[in-house]
């Protein structure tokens, strides 16, 4: 073999070195309040429940009254916790009872207290599994890239992925987040290797066919796709969408052209893999977690039910609720191609943020572009030194998984929380990297279209691009109707507040601009603010959960913003309608999960605690408040 062939796999293994020693370098350990990135409460969480690893592999109990009383061991699948609690094992720490998880649950609130309860050896632990991980996502983006635009692509994901202070700061946290964000990657690499097969066995005749061909196929093509999947899923549920990311690799693999077999037979052997792919996930995703042993379908349909109502609470404590398509769009897009601590942003203000936006739209004139099969050069050979095949399959795959990772998680995402944002991240970095590594190529070949050298069908290729990356970068650069930081709570992304948001008739939109206004001291103008919200919002009963949410969110910023400017009556009257549809809510909830219903309850008792003091508090007011 020549250097030549093995160029790939060095320039992988020398991302993922330099990966792994800048984040480890970035990791620091110290109980007196050293910890580099801060200490996050999940963390103890998290390596808290890598006692269910000394549950199923050194105890190998799955009847253990644990695995269905722990609202996390229902709602949480297994895989983090197996990897953690066997790296803790290895390192002579391993956790044998849930005394760190106590400690969880009781000072959660408490950070400082909390991190207290978490030895330095764990937490040390966890972070260098995490920050692995993080190097193998690193790896893998980067992989992709190089596949499709060559090493300069590679390079760029690289530093977009690692210059992302968000980014950098989960995976080097001992949290379960890279582990997920691992195997929503690992998925394109098996893909890769499933349509290769498919395609070899389309193009080969009758007489190719053999035991050992039989055996490579499904073993590419089912056995490890499903176990990707299996282990995604059962990081977090939404790993579930790598399922997604390899039957529509499938499908576009059989819908092309692909040699001596007929079209029907290809579909056939398409949905055949896809589900025997799909009963290997199934059946890995139940053997490996035990709550799922007795009525698994059942148990699914109450788990997702579960997690429904509990983030329906977290949307209301603590905050942070999507409650519009259009501010989901604006969350993922601001927080991965907007924002102003992204890496390119940050080193170079204002033409940063042009340029990042220039290389997303350039990159999915590019990727599409690679989607298409191209026509051999002279010497007869259409392949690049990247390994990226000709006809196209390679991109085809990459941007499936693009598409999944940003729209599944921007139609899905519940609450705007900086970890959530991380997958569509991993797509978007990968479209920019590929998109600024090919402007100098699209360059040369806008000026070759104006010196006349571009004829023919490839003159229409080039005009479309060009059109669609100008196009895409007007739009999210210089418009406010796409990606509306004003839909967002941070008032750091607003721009020009006043201009648009005294103006709006979005609920969303006058919320925010009170909580500007409050954060900056004007305390009465917010208050009328947060009053035009709820007045948008109507006040009609029966509406769609998330519409009561909403209102029910909305009516606690009005009653601490009245309470703070002495406007205790409507603070009172706010409250109280606020701590009834807690109520409501709390009795709409679709699975009656005893753990949420509880958390439901100790929120109601917090707010209706908040209800008696104020009014206790108004002059001549006493008792407790009307329920």
């Amino acid at each position: 073999m020549s250097l030549r062939s093995h160029k790939g796999t060095l320039l992988a293994v020398l991302a993922f070195v330099g990966s792994l020693a800048y984040l480890v370098g970035g990791i620091r350990v110290g109980s007196g309040g050293g910890d580099a990135p801060p200490f996050h409460m999940d963390e103890a969480h998290k390596a808290g429940e890598a006692y269910y690893y000394h549950l199923f592999f050194e105890r190998r109990n799955p009847d253990d009254p644990a695995w269905t009383q722990d609202f996390y061991a229902r709602t949480n699948p297994p895989v983090g916790k197996y990897i953690f609690g066997a790296v803790l094992a290895a390192a002579g720490h391993a956790v044998r009872d849930q005394q760190l998880q106590r400690d969880f649950d009781e000072h959660w609130r408490k950070p400082d207290e909390l991190r207290k309860r978490v030895p330095d050896a764990v937490l040390r632990a966890t972070r260098g599994t995490s920050a692995v991980f993080g190097a193998l996502i690193c790896t893998l983006v980067f992989i992709m890239a190089h596949r499709t635009a060559g090493v300069a692509a590679g390079l760029i994901a690289l530093v977009l992925l690692l210059g992302n202070p968000y980014f950098e700061r989960y995976v080097q946290r001992g949290l379960t987040d890279s582990i997920l964000m691992f195997h929503l990657a690992l998925i394109v690499p098996a893909s890769f290797w499933a349509t290769r097969l498919l395609r070899r066995h389309w193009q080969a005749g009758p007489e190719s066919e053999g035991i050992r061909r039989w055996f490579v196929l499904v073993l590419g093509t089912v056995l490890v796709p499903g176990l990707v999947i299996a282990l995604a899923a059962g990081t977090k549920l939404n790993g579930g969408l790598t399922a997604l990311v390899y039957v529509g690799s499938l499908i576009l693999t059989a819908s092309a052209p692909a040699g001596v077999k007929p079209w029907w037979r290809r579909l056939g052997l398409t949905a055949l893999v896809a589900c025997l792919a799909g009963a290997v996930a199934a059946v890995v995703f139940v053997a490996i977690n035990p709550y799922f042993y007795h009525d698994p379908f059942g148990r699914m349909v109450g788990a997702l039910a579960t997690y429904r109502d509990w983030m329906i609470l977290q949307q209301i404590s603590p905050g942070g609720g999507t409650f519009s398509l259009h501010q989901r769009v604006t969350a993922v897009f601001h927080s991965a191609l907007l924002g102003g601590l992204l890496p390119l942003p940050r080193f170079m203000g204002m033409a940063g943020g042009w340029l990042t936006v220039l290389g997303f739209s350039a990159g999915v004139v590019t990727l599409a572009g690679r989607c298409l099969p191209r026509r051999p050069a002279g010497d007869g050979s259409a392949a690049t030194d990247s390994g990226h095949p000709p006809d196209g399959s390679d991109a085809r795959v990459i941007a499936c998984w693009v598409v999944v990772c940003i729209g599944c998680i921007t139609l899905w995402l519940p609450l705007v929380w900086d970890r959530y944002l991380l997958p569509p991240y991993l797509g978007i970095a990968l479209i920019t990297a590929i998109g600024l590594a090919s402007l100098p190529t699209m360059a040369v070949s806008v000026l070759d279209l104006c010196a006349g050298k571009i004829k023919g069908r490839d003159l229409q290729r080039v005009l479309a691009g060009s059109l669609v990356a100008v196009g895409a970068w007007i739009v999210l650069a210089f418009t406010s109707w796409v990606i509306s930081p004003l839909l967002l709570e941070d008032p750091s992304s607003w721009t020009d507040p006043d201009s648009v948001a005294s103006r709006s008739d979005s609920p969303i939109v006058r919320r925010n601009f009170g909580v500007f206004l409050w954060s900056v001291g004007f305390k009465k103008q917010a208050v009328e603010e947060f009053e035009e919200a709820v007045a948008l919002l109507g006040c009609s009963s029966g509406d769609r959960p998330g519409l009561a949410v909403q209102r029910c969110c909305l009516l606690y910023n009005l009653a601490r913003a009245c309470a703070g400017v002495g406007r205790r009556a409507e603070g009172i009257d706010a409250l109280g309608k606020h701590v009834n549809m807690l109520r409501e809510l709390r009795e709409q909830m679709v699975s009656g999960d005893p753990f949420v219903r509880g958390a439901f309850d100790a929120t109601i008792a917090e707010r209706q605690g908040m209800l008696d003091s104020m009014v206790e508090a108004r002059p001549g007011g006493a008792g407790r408040a009307r329920q």
